[in-house]
Formats: structure tokens, C-alpha cells, sequence
């Protein structure tokens, strides 16, 4: 049984209220090791299941984004994007003699 209503029946078959608390695959991976990111899923599960479904929502965010993090490494990109871009800004301005001009303003 796949999509949302299979889900909800398991759920509601396991004692759990809420289909995405059962969603998740066991957490190990192909090679029998435990996924990368299972622990943070665990901790996100843990913290949605000690709260309301409403009360989730404002409570439980920071856990969701480490999880999200760790899925899809949005925060590390964006981080290294920008300091790849400040390397090119540097190195072009080293090429196109900026500091120079800048130096010189200054003396002036």
C-alpha cells in the first residue's frame, strides 16, 4: 500500500497517530550500516511525537532543519558558494589592480 493513506492505516495499525511519525525507512542503508542521517531523523521523530501536532510546529523547527541539513546540505552549499565567491571577487580585483586605486585614494 503506498501513498498517504496507506500510511495513515500502518500508522493507526502501529498505535500512532500521525502517518509521517512511521514514515521513514529503517534507517540502514544498502551496506547494513546505519544512515547518515538516521540520528537526526530520530531526534525530529522523538520531538514530534512528545507534542502536539500544533505545538510541533512552533516547537520542534531546529530539529527539522539539522534533519533537513543533513538531507540535503543547503546551509554547507550556500556557505561554500559564498566564500567561492569572495575568492573570485579578491582574485579579480588582485588582477584588474583595485587595491591599487584603493591605496592610492587614500594617500591622497
Amino acid at each position: 500500500e503506498g501513498g498517504r493513506e496507506g500510511k495513515e492505516r500502518r500508522a493507526r495499525a502501529t498505535g500512532c497517530g500521525t502517518w509521517w511519525l512511521v514514515a521513514m525507512a529503517s534507517g540502514f542503508g544498502l551496506g547494513g550500516q546505519q544512515g547518515r542521517c538516521y540520528p537526526f531523523w530520530k531526534a525530529y521523530q522523538e520531538c514530534l511525537r512528545t507534542h502536539e501536532p500544533e505545538e510541533a510546529l512552533e516547537t520542534c523547527p531546529r530539529v527539522r532543519e539539522d534533519y533537513y541539513e543533513c538531507l540535503h546540505h543547503r546551509k554547507e552549499y550556500a556557505r561554500h558558494n559564498a566564500i567561492r565567491r569572495e575568492v573570485l571577487k579578491k582574485q579579480n580585483e588582485a588582477a584588474n589592480g583595485v587595491h591599487g586605486k584603493e591605496n592610492d585614494d587614500v594617500q591622497a
